[in-house]
């Protein structure tokens, strides 16, 4: 779940449910996102590489082939989605490409593998989607909008989206369109329903949740300590703390014995 509205008011109230992997509520750090999408990207090419030694092409047919060795369905949500395609922001332009062909790969690759996109915003504007990521999203939902992001998703969609009422949504996806109304979760309901999610999973294993909200802390736990302590010879070990990544991996560097 990645939340670029500022503080994150919307996703962090999803912190405490076990199957959310990664949560970043503050975008002040761009490569913080591109290390989720890294992940994603190294678990779709495991899981392409699962599907072959299978013989079978989608996850659908792996899961039924072996039962026991379930994949989940992977979900990547991203609100306030603009900031992920706005390459005059801030950050790197590099980082930004990187995060674009990955985003690009999942749309065209990730239903088979069963990884998806869920993206949201208010408005496209200064977002440069790429059509081969356009020409990939299966279903869309256009509330009340700009002409320009109407029809930027869908084409002749404004005739449609520009008369319509707060909450009405029209949906098109290739085989069929229809507008409805949607529904409106108040907070005191919202909240019940993540605690019983909550509840429903006490015994079930935590995910290892990654979770950035505008500062990374790596705590020195026993594993770090004897990892410092098992390094060769009698050296100095710097401990530095941990690379920007979902595994948390602790790094540490031995000293040479010199003036410096």
């Amino acid at each position: 779940l990645l939340e670029f509205k500022l503080g994150g008011v919307e996703f962090n109230r999803y912190r405490d449910i076990k199957h959310v992997k990664a949560l970043l509520v503050d975008n002040s750090d761009i490569q913080i996102t591109l290390e989720i999408l890294r992940d994603l990207s190294n678990q779709m090419r495991e899981r392409g590489k699962m599907l072959r030694e299978a013989g079978v092409s989608n996850i659908k047919e792996y899961n039924q082939k072996y039962p026991n060795e379930h994949l989940p369905q992977i979900l990547f949500v991203a609100d306030e989605c603009h900031e992920l395609f706005n390459m005059q922001g801030r950050g790197s332009r590099i980082v930004k490409q990187e995060i674009q062909t990955i985003i690009t790969k999942i749309a065209k690759e990730g239903r088979s593998q069963g990884v998806h996109l869920l993206l949201a915003t208010q408005t496209l504007a200064g977002a440069e989607i790429s059509n081969e990521i356009l020409n990939n999203i299966t279903d869309h939902y256009l509330l009340k909008c700009s002409i320009a992001d109407s029809e930027k998703m869908v084409r002749d969609s404004s005739r449609i989206t520009a008369n319509q009422q707060v909450g009405q949504v029209f949906y098109h996806h290739t085989e069929s369109q229809y507008q409805f109304q949607s529904t409106y979760m108040p907070k005191d309901q919202l909240d019940k329903t993540i605690q019983d999610i909550v509840s429903k999973t006490s015994d079930v294993p935590s995910n290892g949740q990654f979770y950035f909200s505008g500062a990374q802390i790596f705590n020195v736990d026993a594993s770090v300590i004897e990892s410092v302590g098992s390094k060769q010879g009698n050296n100095p070990v710097a401990v530095l703390g941990c690379g920007i990544s979902l595994e948390q991996e602790s790094l540490a560097i031995t000293l040479k014995k010199d003036f410096s």
